[in-house]
């Protein structure tokens, strides 16, 4: 059942193997909002936790979070050394987490795969990839399980 969601989501992704990648415009934002952030952590060696270069000032906690590792970043790249590109990745996992939610619910095998491939292709999913909104995917991605 992995096999079969790891090859759904490489062939959904395939142009990641021509080299492509998304335009993700959130993300895009985000890289130029923490470039003042990014300096001065490259000049001085300490993160700081505001920024002048947006709305006037503000915390950076949104746009570069602290630099601390979890669980789940663990996890994440895991799946990344198997799966080329974060897209995939997150697209394996919205559909594996799933699964083993509907698993644990004790539903068949066979439903829980096509709720699986259903929930991780659902639309909604695929618009917050393309947009580039990652903390919220990975939310959702590892919600289920």
């Amino acid at each position: 059942m992995v096999a079969i969601m790891a090859v759904l989501a490489l062939a959904f992704m395939s142009p990641v193997f021509e080299g492509k990648t998304l335009f993700q415009n959130d993300i895009v934002q985000a890289k130029n909002m923490a470039s003042e952030v990014n300096q001065f952590q490259k000049q001085t060696g300490e993160y700081s936790a505001w920024t002048n270069s947006s709305f006037s000032g503000m915390p950076t906690y949104q746009i570069k979070g602290a630099p601390t590792r979890n669980v789940f970043q663990w996890l994440f790249h895991a799946f990344k050394l198997f799966l080329p590109g974060y897209t995939v990745a997150i697209l394996f996992v919205c559909m594996l987490g799933f699964y083993f939610l509907l698993r644990t619910l004790k539903l068949d095998k066979w439903l829980a795969l096509a709720g699986a491939i259903a929930v991780g292709f659902g639309s909604h999913h695929l618009q917050l990839i393309g947009a580039g909104h990652v903390s919220k995917i990975y939310a959702i991605a590892y919600m289920a399980p």
